[in-house]
């Protein structure tokens, strides 16, 4: 499970005590609860599910094995201190079952405290570690102030930043968060981000005391691409990393279904999910793999009838088997809606539909640009890396002056211009997804979208970009605002909007952080821009402002944005 999009929970009751251990401040040990699950296994489970995973510990004469380490600091202390109460051992190995930050951001306080330890990690989590863990632990007071200012926005407004009105058991999860962030800033102290010691392949094989632990690489990319699952076939115990989540199901990969199978054929006794209480039974596991089948079906017949994604979206539900998830719990249902079955849904229409009618459609001579490697990218402004999102691999841009000081409107961009992609008229496409980061200033949008005919080190540029949170804002002025053309540096935004209102930007219905297709035609001085497979288009802009010039293409970002790009092609007229 990411942390994108995910709120922290906290306990109901928080008392403050100073512990040496800690910052100038620390909670009681109330976070976590620890669960035996065998004479040497241990589960340091938080109280409330969705947002920390579990941290589980196999005890050997030898010392500690110490899986996954949570998202916040503060937690994998706790882990420690409840640690010590059950051994004096010392921890001798930490391994991540994947590279997501909300099992791995507390690494470097095991480091700390256990200044001997190694960490494992399987070679296909190495880009996330040292891409998108290492810039989240290095920027994680600017992260705790973007959570508590989110949490604290939609508490007084009383719904989400999606507009889901605040109820229930939800209004009691969001306070909670509330509460935990305020604390979590309280207790901050700097950590340092830890580098693997130990990277393997497909498997590695340990002897740890009297057990046997078997680390497999499950290739199936149902999680992550980075999947590892620990067996220990002694006492038939499965640690299953997100490949398993309780109580509601996440879905991020079409491979889910075929990775839970294989761990129903294991036949395990107990499962210790990435997320969730400890499952003594099958039973829990055989209904994620009818959940993910049944949904998976669904959404692929509503592809092959050619129903429109949104009318998927408002109507394929299996409710008995949303019950056994829900039960009608609102905080389960918002849950299981936002990262199950919606995500099942849209991911199988980004992967296999082709719209029954688009915008003018490019020609054979087509070029795909791949976004699978860093190489060939110049990077102006932002730093990049390679990561798996919402269901494929894709390029991950940030802004490279920090989480909350980043922004050059008015000053220079940030973007990563692709070599090689010189253009001058055609047609351009590309999906990417923008939402604002942690920590964004008030008035970031999540800007995201691409220049075209770039001069060299970004100087001057067409562009057309999104602002995904205008897409569905209540406010009808920002809504006309979700679609922007400018030209770099003599006609931004601002200008155009002052000079000639309305006319360089337009509503366009897109989503924060989800898939989005766009579409740039160019002819002469005149380009159009289709968003979503559209049959007509979202902007016209017939006095392209740098008249008839050439240069490449750069994936942009602009203030506080977090953006992912994917599968760009050009195709010249």
């Amino acid at each position: 499970m990411t942390n994108k999009h995910m709120l922290k929970l906290a306990p109901l009751l928080l008392t403050m005590v100073g512990l040496a251990t800690t910052g100038p401040t620390a909670a009681e040990d109330t976070y976590l609860e620890t669960i035996k699950v065998s004479e040497n296994v241990y589960v340091f489970k938080p109280k409330i599910d969705w947002s920390h995973g579990n941290g589980v510990a196999i005890i050997a004469p030898e010392g500690v094995f110490f899986i996954d380490t949570y998202l916040q600091f503060n937690y994998a202390e706790e882990a420690i201190r409840r640690l010590k109460k059950v051994t004096k051992l010392p921890v001798k190995y930490v391994f991540n079952t994947h590279s997501h930050n909300d099992h791995t951001s507390g690494n470097g306080v095991f480091r700390r405290v256990y200044p001997e330890s190694r960490l494992i990690v399987n070679e296909a989590a190495v880009v996330g570690l040292e891409g998108r863990v290492k810039a989240k632990v290095e920027g994680e007071k600017a992260f705790i102030d973007g959570e508590l200012a989110q949490a604290d926005t939609e508490v007084k407004l009383g719904k989400t930043r999606g507009g889901t009105p605040l109820v229930g058991s939800m209004k009691a999860y969001w306070e909670l968060s509330l509460r935990e962030a305020r604390e979590y800033q309280q207790q901050y102290r700097a950590e340092k981000y830890v580098s693997p010691d130990i990277v393997f392949g497909d498997t590695l094989t340990m002897r740890w005391g009297s057990l046997t632990l078997e680390m497999i690489h499950m290739s199936d990319n149902g999680h992550s691409r980075a999947d590892m699952i620990v067996w220990i076939p002694e006492q038939r115990i499965l640690i299953a990393g997100d490949l398993v989540v309780a109580p509601t199901p996440y879905y991020s990969l079409p491979g889910i279904t075929n990775a839970v199978r294989r761990l129903i054929a294991m036949n395990p006794a107990i499962i210790i999910p990435g997320h969730g209480p400890v499952e003594y039974d099958l039973s829990y596991m055989q209904l994620l793999e009818r959940g993910f089948s049944t949904y998976q079906q669904a959404a692929a017949a509503a592809v092959a009838a050619r129903i429109p994604e949104r009318r998927a979206l408002d109507s394929i539900s299996f409710p008995d088997i949303d019950r056994a998830f829900t039960g009608g719990d609102e905080m389960k249902t918002w849950a299981y809606r936002r990262f199950f079955t919606d995500n099942v849904i849209h991911l199988t229409y980004q992967a296999t539909s082709t719209p029954a009618s688009a915008a003018p459609q490019a020609h054979g001579n087509a070029r795909a640009f791949r976004l699978d490697s860093l190489s060939g990218l110049q990077l102006e402004n932002v730093k990049a890396d390679l990561v798996d999102y919402r269901g494929r691999r894709a390029l991950h841009l940030l802004p490279q002056q920090g989480t909350v000081t980043a922004g050059w409107q008015g000053q220079t961009e940030a973007m990563a211009i692709v070599a090689g992609s010189d253009f001058k008229n055609g047609v351009i496409d590309v999906e990417l997804a923008g939402a604002p980061m942690a920590g964004a200033r008030e008035g970031s949008r999540g800007f995201v979208g691409l220049t075209f005919r770039t001069a060299p080190h970004a100087s001057s540029f067409e562009s057309f970009y999104l602002r995904p949170t205008n897409g569905r804002a209540d406010d009808q002025l920002r809504r006309n605002h979700s679609a922007q053309y400018q030209a770099f540096p003599n006609y931004q935004w601002d200008r155009l909007r002052q000079d000639s209102p309305g006319v360089y930007e337009s509503y366009v219905d897109i989503v924060p952080g989800q898939w989005t297709t766009m579409r740039i035609v160019v002819a002469g001085t005149k380009a159009q821009l289709f968003v979503n497979g559209a049959t007509q288009p979202t902007l016209v802009v017939n006095d392209l402002k740098l008249g008839e010039s050439s240069g490449p293409i750069g994936l942009w970002i602009g203030q506080d944005t977090e953006a992912y790009f994917s599968r760009l092609s050009v195709t010249p007229s």
